[in-house]
């Protein structure tokens, strides 16, 4: 008997130097499935991985509304652009091919924003307090969804300088028309 005393105290001993807490009641007795005592959040893990899971969403949803703004620089961009056809075309120059880059490129910001729109939803769909794989899971769909619609700005941007770069050169003033002293 006086075996089975120490070997409760040692046991409680060493409980409470690990920091092991055993409940007053069972977790079933506390309206808790077993699936749901197994799956601990990240609040009940660690407070602080929990709020640090909150900043990085947060940091996320900045990122996407900065993208969202360059997107609507591009927008002030397309606008002076399409004025400059506009000046080329009273001169009577042909601009369909930078008309077609054009619209290319407003498809494509198109394309992109409604790729931040798929991002920031599912970002929104995130549990900050869901257990570590759903959590990675989530982040990991984000972050492909941020990547492709990265891709897609590029390759926009790059086709839209590359038509304006070719268009100049093309109509680059030769110098035969000028006149030397």
């Amino acid at each position: 008997m006086q075996t089975l005393v120490t070997a409760l105290v040692l046991s409680g001993v060493l409980a409470a130097m690990f920091g092991l807490v055993l409940p007053a009641e069972p977790a079933s007795a506390a309206g808790f499935s077993p699936r749901q005592v197994e799956q601990t959040t990240l609040y009940q893990q660690d407070e602080k991985t929990g709020k640090r899971v909150e900043k990085l969403l947060e940091r996320i949803r900045k990122f996407i509304d900065r993208q969202e703004e360059r997107l609507n620089r591009s927008d002030r961009i397309v606008e002076r652009i399409n004025e400059w056809i506009d000046k080329l075309q009273e001169r009577g120059e042909d601009t369909s091919d930078l008309e077609a880059a054009v619209a290319e490129f407003e498809a494509q910001v198109e394309v992109v924003r409604g790729k931040l729109d798929d991002a920031r939803s599912r970002l929104d769909e995130i549990d900050p307090t869901a257990g570590k794989d759903e959590l990675k899971q989530g982040l990991k769909d984000v972050r492909d969804i941020l990547k492709d619609a990265r891709k897609t700005a590029r390759e926009a941007v790059k086709n839209l300088r590359e038509a304006i770069r070719e268009y100049r050169q093309a109509h680059r003033p030769t110098g035969d028309d000028s006149t030397t002293n």
